[in-house]
């Protein structure tokens, strides 16, 4: 079963030219990468596999356990609102910061039925 018709001559000979024009184009850049270091210019000693894995496994693994460890000992604290909570005289969950003096049943004049919707009002 095909679901695609038979390329054609024109568009295989389509699909040649573009794959050699981005071949082309792709070992034209990479010509430039393979010049040698200038004279002028010190030598640079390579790199040892021991200190490759330190770079790039070793201290990524210990940032990452170091805030691991904090965000832990961070969330295992008791919460320090609370005396706020008790400073507002209110229970926990019913604190408004920057509501009505007397309450939420002041807020509003009207009841829950008669409000709503992106308008407030039915």
């Amino acid at each position: 079963m095909r679901f695609l018709p038979a390329p054609t001559a024109r568009a295989r000979r389509r699909a040649a030219i573009v794959t050699t024009l981005t071949l082309a184009g792709v070992l034209a850049t990479v010509a430039p990468a393979s010049a040698s270091v200038p004279e002028g210019w010190d030598t640079t000693e390579s790199v040892s596999g021991l200190d490759f894995l330190l770079v790039l496994l070793v201290l990524p693994l210990i940032a990452t356990l170091v805030i691991g460890v904090l965000a832990y000992l961070s969330a295992s604290r008791p919460a320090r609102y609370s005396s706020a909570v008790e400073l507002l005289g209110q229970q926990q969950g019913q604190a408004w910061l920057g509501g009505p003096q007397k309450g939420v049943e002041a807020a509003t004049g009207s009841s829950a039925e008669e409000t709503g919707g992106a308008s407030a009002r039915w």
